[in-house]
């Protein structure tokens, strides 16, 4: 919470390497030999979630802030996971050998291919289908897939793309909304 009112003051968020030690002594832990931090915030913390009780109570002494833990708290969570688009995510890749181009998934051997136009269609059919199906099987409707090919180059050393490509990845994310009937 006090990072996300730094981020809202400042327009960023703090590095956590630096501001870390500061927020574990904000939170009671004793990392300073001649210091003692607090912070009074004037904002309600509202708990959420099956433990909400057991960390709130401390936090509204803590941080001297007014505590809200709504009557169905402990479900807070579940039932903002059920709202949430359900998603799947899958990458294959397709790598040139010996004037060929195979198809590399996780779920078979590689597939062979004579052009490389016909490896990332193929790799493309594949990827969409399967997240596409993992969704549905989801109970999720109003399934859309995105599609994206990466083509991965070596650099020449100097941070520059060469023009011949080490791999190609072609990434299929397919997103629904849950069916809540």
């Amino acid at each position: 919470m006090i990072r996300k009112i730094v981020h809202d003051v400042t327009g960023r968020a703090p590095d956590l390497k630096d501001f870390g030690p500061l927020l574990n002594a904000i939170a009671g832990k004793q990392i300073f030999d001649h210091m003692r931090a607090r912070v009074s915030i004037d904002r309600s913390i509202v708990g959420i979630g099956a433990p909400a009780e057991v960390f709130v109570a401390p936090l509204k002494q803590r941080m001297e802030a007014e505590a809200i833990i709504p009557t169905d708290h402990d479900v807070g969570n579940a039932v903002g996971a059920m709202c949430s688009p359900i998603s799947e995510s899958l990458t294959l890749q397709v790598h040139p050998k010996d004037y060929k181009f195979l198809v590399f998934s996780q779920f078979s051997s590689p597939i062979e291919h004579s052009h490389v136009e016909e490896a990332v269609s193929s790799a493309k059919r594949s990827a969409e289908q399967y997240v596409r199906e993992k969704v549905e099987g989801s109970a999720a409707g109003e399934v859309k897939v995105r599609m994206e090919v990466i083509e991965r180059k070596f650099a020449d050393g100097h941070g520059k793309d060469m023009k011949s490509v080490k791999w190609i990845d072609v990434k299929a994310t397919a997103t629904g909304k849950p069916k809540l009937h």
